[in-house]
């Protein structure tokens, strides 16, 4: 009970049976990286802005909601599209992503 996992959803996403294992998950998660992308090729990990990828991030995000999640959600930007993004436009467009994911609840509180 003391041990709590990292949930990163560009490692688990793609699994399809992902989003209805989330209420397994949820009880020994500490804290949950968002993170979008597209399937690995060749092993590469291939990660971009969240919304920009295939991963069903709002199916994730309200299975995490449904379920009681209440700890630290963090935005995982990393990868080769993300690192020649310029800094503003990849914040705001992250924002804007996270904003449209949520905009069906209050759930979550903004930090």
């Amino acid at each position: 009970p003391l041990l709590k996992l990292s949930l990163d959803t560009y490692h688990l996403g793609f699994d399809p049976r992902f989003v209805e294992r989330i209420a397994d998950i949820v009880p020994r998660t500490a804290i949950v990286h968002l993170a979008d992308g597209r399937p690995p090729i060749a092993g590469e990990q291939d990660r971009c802005p969240l919304g920009a990828g295939d991963l069903p991030m709002r199916e994730i995000l309200l299975a995490l909601r449904n379920t009681g999640y209440e700890g630290y959600l963090d935005v995982l930007l990393t990868g080769p599209e993300i690192e020649w993004t310029d800094n503003d436009e990849l914040l705001a467009q992250t924002r804007h992503s996270f904003e449209h994911f949520f905009e069906m609840s209050t759930s979550f509180d903004r930090q």
